[in-house]
Parts: C-alpha cells; sequence; structure tokens
C-alpha cells in the first residue's frame, strides 16, 4: 500500500506493514525486527533496584536532543533533559498538547505510540520503563 510518509510517497508506513514491532524502535535506525525484540526483551528485564545499567544512559538522552533547542538550561543538563521527556510523556498520557519537537522527540525514541490528535495515547514498553526508572530515581533523591 503506497501512503505518504515523512519519508516521502511510495513507501510503507511502518505501522502498517509491521504491527508486531509495537514501535518500539524506530525503523531510521536500521534495526531489524530481531534486533528490536531482543532490545525488548532486555529493556523488560531490568530491574532498577539492582545494579544493572540503565538502557536510558546520558549518552542515550544527549542523542535524543541533538539539534534541538529547548532554552539554555535545559540544553545545558541532561537531568532536566530527562524531566523534558518525563513532561513531554505525561502530558500526552494525560491528553494535553507538547510541542511538535517534544512529541516526535518521544514517538522517534519509541516511548509513546503515535496517534492521531483525537486518540488516546499509549507508551511503549520502552517508554513504561522509562518513567518506571524515573519514579525509582526519584525515590532516591
Amino acid at each position: 500500500m503506497n501512503v505518504r510518509t515523512r519519508f516521502g510517497r511510495g513507501r510503507k508506513a511502518h505501522h502498517q506493514c509491521c504491527p508486531k514491532c509495537d514501535h518500539l524502535f524506530s525503523t531510521q535506525w536500521g534495526v531489524t525486527h530481531a534486533e528490536k525484540a531482543a532490545r525488548r526483551e532486555r529493556v523488560l528485564a531490568i530491574d532498577f533496584s539492582s545494579k544493572q545499567s540503565s538502557p536510558f544512559t546520558d549518552d542515550f538522552i544527549e542523542q535524543l536532543f541533538q539539534g534541538t533547542n529547548f532554552g539554555e538550561p535545559i540544553n545545558n543538563s541532561t537531568t532536566l533533559k530527562r524531566k523534558q521527556l518525563v513532561k513531554t510523556l505525561t502530558d500526552q498520557l494525560n491528553g494535553f498538547w507538547s510541542g511538535h519537537t517534544a512529541y516526535h522527540m518521544v514517538v522517534d525514541a519509541g516511548l509513546l505510540k503515535d496517534a492521531k490528535t483525537s486518540e488516546t495515547k499509549q507508551l511503549t514498553a520502552l517508554g513504561e520503563l522509562f518513567l518506571k526508572e524515573h519514579e525509582y530515581m526519584k525515590g532516591d533523591s
């Protein structure tokens, strides 16, 4: 099926060609379905009370924000960038508006399933894990 996507006319929209992948990781990064499934299993197995490392490293957060400008305080702080992601996710889940850049950042990172404006937004497994880690880290401080 030819549909218009952000990649241009003629390509299949990712959600139409593969509904099973749950949009956990964007296809623009060249990740195969087997790699997505393996990553998902690793991500879901993380217990933040243990000493296992988080998939949401500072490098991961910095890469998400590359080429964006959220103002000097956020641009210069990984902690504030994490808080911005949490705010965007919770705003979307509660039905509030988010800016275009912030919204597409969480969708492209695989934290939130893309949906029409009138539809209820849902977290991916990775998004749930991100918020779970945030709550755990907030409890430490």
